[in-house]
């Protein structure tokens, strides 16, 4: 009751995947206003006709996370690529635990949170394809994985009571293109707005606009709403309804980065805001925010993985 009545959190997915039922959602970002705003799509359903569950409800092109040239992350199944009991492969490919987040990663203080995490796994595309006895793989893309050498780390930094700063780099050893993926819940009314941001706008209650940064990799916003495996939401088992996505597309370069202001308001009113890369250096970046009327004000953080 008291998550529930509280008027902002969020939650921040950077543990091991798990076992059967886990999803390629690694560091997803989810988003709470007065309402749920940024959401997990759901389970759908366990059976895998047309192909829903395996291509979107438990791939990451469903979550609120990064794709690279069009993979999903390169989960794999305890049961049929690792065994269950073999522990040193579990660890290897991320399905449990080595230990408890090392403290390099996470911040809690009485002004801020900050954590960050990484993608260790790779990328493939059908990510479940032919490993889950599918009786029709009709629309279903085969199996491939990615090659070459790239990984997603992302830091969430929380200002408590104001916004949220998610700053996303890239690593690898090539140009990828890259899909950064924000899905609203259906309840949400959405609005594409000038320089490239986007909102919800829905009167008299809990709202998020999300501001993309100057100074990283020009991302560029294209809204879905239930067009084939994206924009869709499973409000219980064996029902789904289409969902604004807020589906933002950029190059990124070995190395190359982006981020994002998430700034919560009350009413269909948008408020002003920016915000702007000034610097990074090493594992730390010092960014610019800007809201409303408000002086401008220069944030730092860690982004140690």
């Amino acid at each position: 009751d008291k998550w529930k009545d509280a008027k902002l959190w969020s939650f921040f997915d950077d543990g091991p995947y798990g076992s059967a039922h886990a999803h390629a959602d690694k560091l997803q970002l989810c988003v709470y206003n007065r309402r749920m705003i940024l959401v997990d799509p759901g389970k759908y359903r366990y059976s895998d006709k047309g192909g829903w569950t395996p291509e979107y409800y438990l791939a990451s092109r469903g979550h609120n996370t990064v794709m690279l040239d069009d993979h999903d992350q390169n989960m794999y199944l305890w049961y049929k690529e690792t065994g269950p009991n073999n522990e040193a492969q579990l660890k290897k490919y991320d399905m449990i635990s080595s230990g408890p987040i090392p403290k390099k990663q996470y911040e809690v203080t009485p002004d801020y949170d900050r954590f960050s995490g990484k993608v260790k796994v790779g990328y493939r595309k059908g990510a479940f394809y032919k490993r889950r006895n599918l009786r029709s793989t009709k629309g279903i893309p085969k199996l491939e994985i990615m090659q070459g050498k790239a990984s997603h780390e992302r830091t969430v930094y929380f200002k408590r009571g104001r916004y949220w700063l998610v700053f996303d780099r890239i690593r690898g050893d090539r140009t990828r293109k890259a899909n950064a993926l924000w899905h609203f819940h259906p309840d949400c009314k959405v609005k594409k707005l000038a320089g490239g941001q986007v909102a919800s706008i829905d009167a008299n209650k809990g709202n998020l606009l999300i501001v993309p940064a100057v100074g990283g990799i020009k991302m560029t916003p294209e809204l879905v709403k239930g067009k084939g495996f994206q924009g869709w939401y499973s409000p219980k088992t064996n029902a789904r309804v289409p969902t604004w996505c807020a589906d933002y597309s950029g190059s990124a370069q070995p190395d190359g980065y982006f981020a994002w202001l998430l700034l919560p308001f009350d009413g269909a009113r948008v408020p002003k805001a920016s915000v702007k890369i000034i610097s990074i250096d090493g594992e730390k970046v010092k960014m610019e925010v800007k809201t409303g009327d408000s002086k401008s004000e220069v944030v730092e953080f860690k982004t140690s993985v």
